[in-house]
């Protein structure tokens, strides 16, 4: 019996956490014996038209379908591991990785990003349909416990729980940060730019800590999800006067993006709905203190305190009064920034992460 396993991977672009952590694995399984890698990118996908049903994706979808059928057919692997798309119509392409289980005879093994999933939220029949292939799998990657829970309601029983990871390089390197008032103070977020990620949040936190007249720069780094929030953002700078105060750099990727991490003095994220976001992982790599929305599976990724601070209420006013809180206290901002080193060391780093994948899809060759 073969014992090749087959992984398929979403990686960049776009440049989204599940594709980042898709590009640690090719790097590390690609060429390595017993593994064999599928990779799906296209340099036209971004996270703006990423799960839209639109002609480019059905065509991109279709060729992904026929590759990995072919390479299935042909190297009869025993184990087969793909991501699990969000929304009903991706999830499609599943089917036939499903059906060709049956007859092959291999173990199927996903990974379900995020802690909510578009496809149970469809119409009965839709999210009945979903609830099946999903069933069909061996096991299901989630990234905490409450999805684990959530899943286990719709009776989708074979999920694992298992951290993300990421990797800085190996030449970068952190030590607990000291708070130095004498400059400007450098608030960073990185991720999509949109309402749902909270984008639209910072012109209200910008306004209040310019009012107490504090010194700062806030660095947004990632695409704008559509020219209309842009557009609304930038109309909201200008009216509360605090354009000045932001610096927007775009999307930036690989070694030009740790620049911004090594220069932050707080992580800010008032998303509205998250899995395990991989930028506040790297955040607790740079030891930059957090303070972040409470939603999804960010309580399971941080401590409130240890950490940072965790916000349940969404709002500009909530923000600002917590930066300005650790921004004056140099003895909790000193303790969390070491206590962020310390959890990334032990629990997200990439050789922790390829550990635990590794054990994972292994334990199904017994």
């Amino acid at each position: 019996m073969s014992l090749l396993k087959l992984l398929i991977l979403n990686i960049p672009p776009p440049y989204g956490g599940g594709e980042v952590r898709a590009k640690i694995l090719f790097d590390h399984f690609a060429g390595k014996e017993g593994y064999r890698t599928l990779i799906y990118t296209h340099s036209k996908r971004s996270k703006s038209t990423q799960g839209r049903f639109l002609l480019y994706n059905v065509i991109s979808n279709i060729n992904l379908i026929a590759r990995y059928t072919y390479i299935v057919i042909r190297l009869r692997p025993s184990l087969v591991f793909i991501s699990i798309p969000k929304t009903f119509s991706a999830l499609l392409k599943v089917i036939p990785m499903i059906f060709l289980k049956f007859f092959l005879r291999y173990k199927l093994l996903g990974e379900l990003a995020g802690s909510s999933f578009y496809f149970l939220n469809s119409k009965p029949a839709l999210r009945n349909i979903s609830i099946n292939l999903l069933k069909k799998f061996d096991s299901i990657r989630v990234l905490g416990q409450a999805t684990k829970d959530y899943l286990y309601q719709y009776s989708i029983t074979k999920s694992y729980v298992m951290d993300n990871g990421i990797a800085i390089p190996p030449e970068i390197k952190v030590a607990p940060k000291l708070l130095n008032r004498s400059i400007q103070v450098h608030l960073l977020y990185v991720g999509a730019l949109n309402e749902n990620k909270g984008t639209l949040i910072f012109p209200e936190i910008a306004r209040i800590l310019k009012q107490k007249e504090f010194d700062f720069i806030f660095d947004l780094v990632g695409e704008w999800s559509s020219h209309e929030e842009m557009d609304r953002f930038l109309a909201m700078i200008d009216g509360f006067k605090v354009r000045e105060n932001f610096l927007m750099h775009g999307l930036v990727v690989d070694y030009s993006k740790w620049s911004y991490f090594k220069q932050a003095d707080l992580f800010i994220f008032p998303s509205f709905n998250e899995g395990q976001p991989i930028v506040i992982l790297e955040a607790l790599a740079f030891g930059i203190p957090i303070v972040s929305s409470g939603v999804g599976l960010i309580p399971e990724t941080i401590t409130n305190g240890i950490n940072g601070i965790i916000i349940e209420q969404i709002k500009g006013s909530r923000f600002a009064q917590e930066i300005m809180f650790l921004l004056n206290d140099d003895k909790l901002y000193y303790d969390i920034s070491a206590n962020n080193i310390k959890l990334y060391q032990d629990r997200y780093s990439k050789d922790t992460y390829i550990r635990n994948f590794n054990n994972w899809i292994n334990s199904f060759l017994n």
